[in-house]
Order: C-alpha cells, then sequence, then structure tokens
C-alpha cells in the first residue's frame, strides 16, 4: 500500500507532509499559490483557477480521473486500519481531492463563456457525484470513522471534532439503515434533486408574461426592459405594406421574471398595469405547484426514514436552534412584536394612495407597495439614485475593500497577474490577501460584471478550502465573488447604486470567511459552518457600507473626486429605516411558511396554498390574491429548505456584534483582530455559539428549550427597528427563556411619522447548489455558494433549452427526439450561450411528421437527419414582424440557395414558406424572446437537397447508386402514425442518458 502511493506521490509536484507513519499523501488539488514562474520571459501557461489539468475542457475527465484515483488509494489506506489520527486525516484528503472538482466544475458552470468547458464541467459533476454515491455508502470508511470517533481522547479536539462530523454526515445518508431503507432513501435523495431541478427549470422556461397597450401605458425609460409587439387594429383593410404598418398598434410585453417585475412595479403608475404584472408574476410557472408538493412529500418520508418527526427537523437539528419548535417560538415573538408597528406602516400607505388618488382608492393592494413606497421615499428625503451612484464607480468600491482589509486586518488587497489559462473571462481580476509578516493568506477571483450565460446573482463560490498539509506548509484558500454589475472594465458608466455597494461588501465577508480560515481540516474551511451561523459575517461586513466613517475613505465622485457629502450618507440611511417593520414583518412570514411546508405533515393531505394564502394574513398585514402562489416563485423553499431563518439569525447577531466590537470605532484594528482571530480563522472547527461568546461575551444569544436563540435587544436598539418597542423584561437580562413561557413582554413603542418608506429592495439568490451540497454531499460535505440578503430568486442561470421549450409546447415529441439524436440540440444550447448569437426554429408538429411517407426519416443517413433538422433553423431572430422584410431565400444552419432554398413571404397575418417541396405557414408562436424565437409549422420542411435526386456530379468515374428510391418520392402521404424515429447510433443514446445524470446532480 504503501509503495502504491509513494509511486503515485512521485507522479505529481506536490507532497503532503504528515506524522512519520503516514504515508506520504499528494494534494491532487493543487492551485497556485504564487505568481506564474517566468519561462524565457513569459509566463508558464496553467488551467483555469491554476489547476494544470483544465487546460482546455477535456481536462476535466483527467481532472475526475485522479480525483477518483487518488481517492481509492486512500480508501485502501484506510482500509489497513491505521491509527485514528490517520484515519480523520485521510478521510479529510479525500474530501479535499473530491471538492476541489466538484467546486472547480460548480464555478466553471456557472461563468464560463464556451460552452464545451460548461458541458464538460457538467459531465465532470455528474460523474464525481457517482463516485460520491460510492463514497457515502462505503461501509469501511465509516467502520473506520466510528472507531476514530470512540479513540476520541487520542486526537486533537478539531480531530475529534472532524470524526464527529463525518460518522454524522454518514448517517444522514442513511448508512446505517437496513439494505432496504438504505435503498429507498437513494431513491429519495434522487427524486428530491430531480424535482429541485425541475423547480429552476420550470421558472426558466415559464417566467410568464403580461401585453400592454399601448406601450405609453410604461414609462419610456423602462421601455428597454420590454420587448415591443404589435397588433392590428380592428376595421382596416389590407393594401400596400405601407398602408399595413400604419395598422399596427405598438405595445409591449412585460416578461414577469422577478427583476423586470420589481421594475415594472416600482415605476408604472397605471395600476391595472400593475395589478396585471403582479397576478401573473405570482402565478407561474403553475407546473411547480405539484412539484413543490412532490418535493415537501420527499423530504417529509426521506426525515422520516432518517428517524425524525419531519424534514425540519432534519434540517434544524445540527444547528445552533436544534429543533423546529425552538426556531417557530422565536419567529412567532418576532411577528408579534413586529405587527402592531408593520399595521402602522400600511396604514400610512394607504393613506399616502388616497392623498394621491382621492376617496375612490379604498384598498390597497400588494402591486401598490413598491410604487407608493417608492414615492414616500423620493418625498422624504429629495434622493436622486444617480446622484448617489456618482460617489460610487466600481474601482473605488474595490478601493474601498482594500480599505478595510487594511484597517481592520493590517493585511493588504493586492492585485496578481494570472497565468494563461488560468482566467476564464477578460473581465477576472486576481487578488491576493498579503499580510506583511505572514505572508499571503489566500486568493481572491473577483468576475463582477454582467454577461450572457452568467449566474445571474451575486455569490461567493469556493475554489479551493483551506487545510493545514505539514506543520510548516498550509493550502491557501482560494474563492471566486460573482456579481452582476452593468457595464465593462474601464468604462466611466460602471457605478454602482448602493445597494450595490452593500451588496459587494455582503459578499467580501463570506470571502473573507474563507481567506482568513486557518483551520487544520478543509472540512471545516471557511463558510462550512452551521447553517445558522453561515451569514452572519456577511451581515455584518453590510454595516460597514453604510457608515460614513467607512464611506469617506473611498466613495468618491466619479469625476470631481469630492467625498461623498455626509448630509447625503444621512438621507441614505433614512431611507433605508424606512418601512423597516414590513420588510422585517415580510422575512418573518416567510421563515414561518418555510417550517410549515417541512414540517409535520398531517394524516389527511391539504392544499398547501390555501394554507400559506390564510399564513399571509395571519402573519402580514397584506391580504392575499385569489388565485396568485408565491411560493412557486420562490427558490429558498428549495435551497434553503427548513433553514430560511437563518438570515434572521444572522442578522441579529451581527447587530449584536457591530454595537458591541466595531460601532465605536469601525476601522479600529483592534476590532479586526478579534473578529478574524476568535471568529473567522476557526471556521466550522469549533461550536458558533462558543465563538460567539468568545469574540463579545454575554448578550449575543440565549438558550431556549434545548436550543439557542439570538439576543434581539441590539438588533431592535438599531435607528431602522427602535422604532418598532422597547422591551423590558427581567427573563431577557438573566438570558433564559423558554418556548412555553407566554408571559406577555413589556412593550413601550415609540412615535413613527407616516411618511417614512421601506428600504430599497435589492435581493440575491442562493446557489442552487446548496441543495446538492446538503442532501448528496453527506460524508464530503463541499461549502455551499453563499448569497446575499433574503429575497424572491430570479430566474435561475444559464441559456434558454431548446428542448424544454418544445416539451412546454406539449407536441413536438418527433422533433425533440431528431434534435437530441443529432446533438442538434447541444449546439443549440451552446450557441444560445453566446449573446452574439439568435437562433429561429420552425419546429414541425407531431402531426406534421405523422404526415409523412411511412420510413421515410428511416432511410435518411445519421448526416441526412442532421440536415433535415438544421434546414428548420434559422441563424437569426425573426420577430414576427420582420417577416415582412426579410431577404429571401433564408439562410438556415444547413446552407442557403440552390437546393437548400427556404423562402418566407406575408399575407395579412399569415407568415407562408416554401421549399420547392413544402408549402405551409406559420400556426403559432410556441416561444419568443429577444435571442430565440420558436413557431409551429404543420408540414415538415423537405430541402431539395435531401428528397430529390441530385444532378450527376462532373466525375467521369461510375458510382455505385445508393437506395434513395423510396425517400426521392413525394414522403407527404398519411401512413407512419406512429411519429417513430429510428436512431442507430449508440453513442447518441448513451449521450442523452449522461445528461439525464448530470442535470440531476448539477443543481
Amino acid at each position: 500500500m504503501s509503495a502504491l502511493i509513494r509511486r503515485y506521490a512521485a507522479e505529481l509536484c506536490h507532497k503532503r507532509m504528515l506524522k512519520p507513519n503516514y504515508p506520504t499523501l499528494v494534494l491532487t488539488c493543487h492551485v497556485s499559490t504564487r505568481v506564474a514562474p517566468q519561462l524565457n520571459g513569459a509566463a508558464a501557461t496553467t488551467g483555469l483557477y491554476g489547476f494544470d489539468h483544465l487546460k482546455n475542457p477535456k481536462g476535466f475527465q483527467r481532472f475526475v480521473d485522479d480525483a477518483i484515483e487518488r481517492s481509492g488509494e486512500l480508501v485502501n489506506y484506510i482500509s489497513s486500519m491505521p491509527s485514528s489520527a490517520e484515519v480523520v486525516r485521510a478521510m479529510d484528503e479525500i474530501s479535499n481531492t473530491v471538492c476541489c472538482v466538484v467546486d472547480s466544475a460548480e464555478l466553471c458552470r456557472n461563468t464560463h463563456p464556451d460552452r464545451e468547458f460548461v458541458e464538460a464541467a457538467g459531465k465532470a459533476s455528474m460523474r464525481i457525484n457517482e463516485y460520491l454515491h460510492y463514497l457515502n455508502t462505503n461501509h469501511t470508511l465509516y467502520a473506520a470513522v466510528k472507531r476514530a470517533e470512540k479513540d476520541g481522547h487520542l486526537l486533537t479536539k478539531e480531530a475529534h471534532r472532524a470524526a464527529n462530523q463525518l460518522r454524522i454526515d454518514f448517517e444522514k445518508g442513511g448508512i446505517h439503515l437496513p439494505p432496504e431503507k438504505l435503498a429507498r432513501v437513494n431513491q429519495l435523495n434522487l427524486s428530491i434533486l430531480q424535482l429541485s431541478r425541475e423547480f429552476g427549470e420550470n421558472i426558466t422556461i415559464d417566467p410568464g408574461y403580461v401585453d400592454i397597450f399601448p406601450a405609453s401605458r410604461i414609462p419610456k425609460h423602462i421601455h428597454h426592459l420590454l420587448k415591443p409587439i404589435h397588433r392590428f387594429t380592428s376595421g382596416t383593410s389590407s393594401g400596400s405594406l405601407g398602408s399595413w404598418n400604419n395598422m399596427k398598434e405598438k405595445g409591449l410585453r412585460i416578461t414577469t421574471d422577478h427583476r423586470t417585475l420589481v421594475s415594472v412595479m416600482h415605476w408604472v403608475s397605471d395600476e391595472e398595469v400593475r395589478k396585471m404584472a403582479y397576478i401573473q408574476g405570482n402565478s407561474v410557472p403553475h407546473a411547480n405547484l405539484e412539484v413543490l408538493d412532490k418535493l415537501a412529500a420527499a423530504r417529509h418520508e426521506l426525515a422520516q426514514m432518517m428517524g425524525y418527526r419531519s424534514y425540519a427537523e432534519f434540517v434544524v437539528k445540527p444547528n445552533l436552534a436544534s429543533s423546529p419548535e425552538v426556531v417557530i417560538s422565536f419567529l412567532h415573538e418576532m411577528s408579534k412584536m413586529v405587527r402592531p408597528r408593520a399595521d402602522e406602516e400600511f396604514e400610512a400607505i394607504k393613506n399616502f394612495k388616497r392623498e394621491k388618488c382621492g376617496q375612490r382608492c379604498i384598498d390597497l393592494d400588494p402591486w401598490d407597495e413598491t410604487y407608493y413606497t417608492a414615492m414616500m421615499k423620493s418625498s422624504a428625503h429629495n434622493l436622486d439614485s444617480s446622484i448617489v451612484a456618482s460617489y460610487f464607480p466600481l474601482p473605488q468600491c474595490i478601493e474601498g475593500l482594500k480599505v478595510l482589509v487594511n484597517s481592520l486586518f493590517g493585511a493588504m488587497l493586492c492585485n496578481v497577474p494570472m497565468a494563461p489559462g488560468e482566467s476564464w473571462h477578460p473581465d477576472v481580476l486576481k487578488m491576493s490577501l498579503h499580510h506583511p509578516e505572514e505572508g499571503d493568506l489566500g486568493y481572491l477571483y473577483l468576475d463582477l460584471y454582467s454577461r450572457k450565460g452568467k449566474y445571474p446573482g451575486c455569490a461567493n463560490f469556493a475554489v479551493k478550502g483551506g487545510c493545514r498539509i505539514s506543520e510548516t506548509e498550509y493550502q491557501l484558500p482560494v474563492v471566486a465573488l460573482l456579481c452582476n454589475f452593468s457595464g465593462s472594465p474601464g468604462s466611466s458608466t460602471v457605478r454602482l447604486n448602493h445597494g450595490d455597494v452593500e451588496t459587494l461588501f455582503h459578499e467580501f465577508g463570506h470571502a473573507l470567511h474563507s481567506l482568513f480560515s486557518r483551520t487544520d481540516y478543509q472540512h471545516f474551511s471557511g463558510t462550512r459552518v452551521a447553517l445558522d451561523f453561515a451569514e452572519m459575517p456577511s451581515n455584518l461586513f453590510e454595516y460597514y457600507a453604510w457608515d460614513y466613517r467607512v464611506l469617506r475613505t473611498f466613495a468618491k465622485h466619479y469625476s470631481t473626486g469630492e467625498i461623498i457629502p455626509e448630509k447625503l450618507v444621512k438621507s441614505m440611511q433614512g431611507a433605508r429605516d424606512m418601512f423597516a417593520a414590513t420588510e422585517l414583518q415580510r422575512q418573518v412570514f416567510y421563515a414561518l411558511a418555510d417550517q410549515t411546508l417541512f414540517g409535520e405533515q398531517p394524516a389527511l393531505p391539504n392544499d398547501m396554498s390555501s394554507i400559506l394564502a390564510e399564513f399571509k394574513m395571519q402573519h402580514t398585514s397584506w391580504k392575499h390574491v385569489e388565485g396568485t402562489n408565491w411560493q412557486i416563485r420562490f427558490s429558498h423553499l428549495v435551497n434553503y429548505g427548513a433553514g430560511y431563518y437563518s438570515y434572521l439569525y444572522a442578522k441579529c447577531f451581527a447587530a449584536t456584534i457591530w454595537k458591541k466590537l466595531c460601532q465605536e470605532d469601525p476601522l479600529s484594528l483592534t476590532a479586526g483582530t478579534a473578529l478574524r482571530t476568535k471568529v473567522l480563522q476557526h471556521g466550522g472547527s469549533k461550536e458558533p455559539a462558543e465563538l460567539l461568546n468568545d469574540l463579545v461575551g454575554e448578550g449575543i444569544l440565549k438558550h431556549c428549550d434545548g436550543g439557542i436563540v439570538p439576543d434581539i435587544t441590539c438588533f431592535l436598539e438599531e435607528s431602522r427597528y427602535k422604532m418598532l418597542c422597547h422591551v423590558e423584561d427581567d427573563r431577557a437580562r438573566n438570558g433564559r427563556v423558554t418556548a412555553t413561557d407566554q408571559s406577555p413582554e413589556v412593550v413601550k413603542c415609540k412615535y413613527f411619522r407616516l411618511n417614512r418608506t421601506q428600504r430599497g429592495n435589492l435581493e440575491d439568490t442562493e446557489k442552487s447548489s446548496t441543495v446538492a451540497s446538503f442532501i448528496l454531499f453527506f460524508l464530503l460535505h463541499c461549502p455551499p455558494t453563499l448569497a446575499q440578503s433574503p429575497a424572491a430568486a430570479p430566474a435561475p442561470p444559464g441559456p434558454t433549452n431548446v428542448t424544454k421549450v418544445l416539451e412546454k409546447g406539449g407536441q413536438f415529441s418527433v422533433f425533440i427526439r431528431l434534435l437530441k439524436a443529432t446533438q442538434e440540440d447541444v449546439t443549440l444550447n451552446g450557441q444560445l450561450n453566446n449573446t452574439n448569437n439568435a437562433i429561429t426554429i420552425f419546429a414541425p408538429s407531431d402531426n406534421a411528421f405523422s404526415s409523412l411517407k411511412s420510413g421515410t426519416l428511416n432511410s435518411l443517413s445519421d448526416q441526412e437527419k442532421a440536415e433535415l433538422v438544421q434546414f428548420h433553423i434559422i441563424p437569426q431572430f425573426l420577430s414576427s414582424s420582420q417577416f415582412q422584410t426579410v431577404s429571401n431565400p433564408l439562410t438556415t444552419q444547413a446552407g442557403s440557395g440552390g437546393r437548400l432554398e427556404l423562402n418566407v413571404t406575408t399575407t395579412g397575418n399569415s407568415v407562408n414558406i416554401t421549399t420547392g417541396l413544402t408549402n405551409t405557414s406559420v400556426s403559432g408562436t410556441i416561444y419568443t424572446d429577444n435571442q430565440l424565437a420558436v413557431y409551429q409549422v404543420d408540414k415538415v420542411l423537405l430541402p431539395l437537397d435531401i428528397f430529390t435526386p441530385k444532378p450527376p456530379t462532373p466525375a467521369p468515374a461510375p458510382e455505385k447508386s445508393k437506395k434513395r428510391s423510396k425517400a426521392a418520392a413525394s414522403p407527404e402521404s398519411p401512413a407512419d402514425t406512429s411519429g417513430a424515429v429510428s436512431f442507430t447510433v449508440l453513442n447518441n443514446v448513451v449521450f442523452f442518458g449522461v445528461c439525464m445524470v448530470a442535470a440531476i446532480y448539477s443543481l
């Protein structure tokens, strides 16, 4: 065994030095920790993120192969029964090796502009997750971990904690269950992952839309967010093309994805437009009602198989709260506390609406909130968002991050040149976190600009976790911070609104948690902590984005260099504090709904929509709109199932730390040193409660029925919340309460100005991979991607999936099978990943294929099938109105002109298509956005190049003719009603299976 490991070590560059009786272990996940060496004056070429494997897409396959090979060696080593300390170390290296692949693949899938890299990363993710299943069900490893845990007296505290956590992670996967139950647990995990992916895909494919006529009902400054459309006015007749244009009325299509919907709710004065957009945006995708019901049922069954009463108990038990009862008690107290103040805010908005609209406006509806509170905000503080943004050019904001690092920690953020091949996009920056005495502490990639195909939110991705390699060497952490700011590097227009600044600081808090981590084991590195503790550092760093003493160090006018005026910052703070109770009430409601959905289930199934509607009336000041279902678009229920309460925990912890440690001098080196040495450097290697108490002493948490809740005193004393109430309670002073104690609090509500508004709704999504890391990676739990504050999630990342669009149409199964058999679906999705590409598809219905002569498709070669599919694809976006002016013949993916001629003409509203063999017309619009249009045709478009004999070639040598007579005859006859297509290429079938598995695991 030792010889085998040493042989493998000789093939790699870096050795792992451990105790003499522990074989040499090799880090197969090396990331360059120094500036690339110079070879003949040029930087040495490397691969993505510094991994030499990833110089090209095919490198992902070798990356997985090496990780599996190395992990296999370590599994064999552990089976030889080494000491307990060596078992824990070897287990951690397995985790480190596999997580390097998982994390790199996840980052690549979400950011890389090259479709080949994205697809290769997806396949790598699938393969490594298959291997993870083997590891998670390996009884030899499980037995070794249990043995190590029992030998706790022989281990360091961190090693014993690692053994304990590894054993728990194994058992979360059901390894301790009888075989039949373990098989069912595996089925449920698979089902949960499939449902989670389907939930996100449904949101992507079916964001919903509302057509508004005339376009003048919507302010011009948001027209660029919407799609222009036209309709014909009644009582007109056809004539020349010019007069036909005069008959059209211009309108706009509102796609009701989250980001567009927020803009419409904010700016559109027409209440009917807001109402239609709100209802549609909260009613689709309808398919997710069933998906969410199935997901809740599967999670509940999984939890019960594991011996828990509910999925909520399964999730909450290992965290600070310890039980759903503690969480619900905490949330109910928050709900009762905030309700009187939220009701006052509701009445303030209602009165303001009446002032603007007159007494005819009796009711205040959900689609009114954003619009009228924005007006109230402007009236109260006279804030101009463009003026605020002028003080936050992005380069200056990055300087602000450097100021924080230097002032708080005595360290520096230094720009580092990247080796050729290391970066995935020209916009990406690399920085080192450098301490003058300790050297480099870690590396940070900044990918801050929005682009097509990139993960649409803001998030912190791990690339490599920190861990101790030897007594003198430490594997440095590497992370990537992603945002989606508008603009491009070097542009003078890249200025952030303040909400974006807050987001940047939030994500930077996550990054520092990883970069300052100095745990012995990567299993505990950085953000690998309890769920209800993970968001604390990020919430704490939001405070720095609001403090004038910090802002004045970097917030300078982009043209004059003027420091941001203190008066402007106070106005910004005042606007932030408006309607804080309404926003807090909303977050409490979401957390309660989350606990209810995944809590104990009644014996008889209930209508979840009705339950949540009743919950909204109980716990918010706003009414429920019949027919709407906000939960079918709320991805946090999938990604953070039963854990949404953790955002509120984090806010309360951060408020206490800010007040007790940072508020007096926010740039204090003493405070920063305490934060680093008592919290950040420990990652998950110590209990969160121990870290919190060590940092600020008593008064940050309370014990409640076996669990822990935050002390909310400092949280309520903040300017935005102190008008809620002031609690005077002796029980709060001694730090102990009980969930069953119903003694009333003594509440003194303070005066409130009715013309205040809520803070801006700047929100962020959770990295969907949290589900995968929590459910699948029980043993080797790679860190979840941590995103900004709780929010209604925007549509998931990635380009439109053509086959999913067609599946939603419901009558294109034959065309879909042809796309997959020819792999044109892969080509199309790759093209759509590039914003410079646009596509129009004429999709034949199943009835169109049924009308072909029997055996037509089966008589075609694979190349001819591909050409037939390509003949239905136009490499440009054509809206319905553009068919009037398009030049003939159209160029298709198969070619143009001659025997591939495709012509389009219009007559009134009709779009006619002819190929020389086929005459048909567009019978409907299946899907359209600004990049992809899919139209239904009721005949297969037959190119002359395939379905008529080709002219003789000039070559004199005769050839044996191929049998094509059947295909040459007119194929349009009602015979093959099955619509079946014969696929003879085995690789295509295998490829489809691979894609299915990748889709399941790549959340």
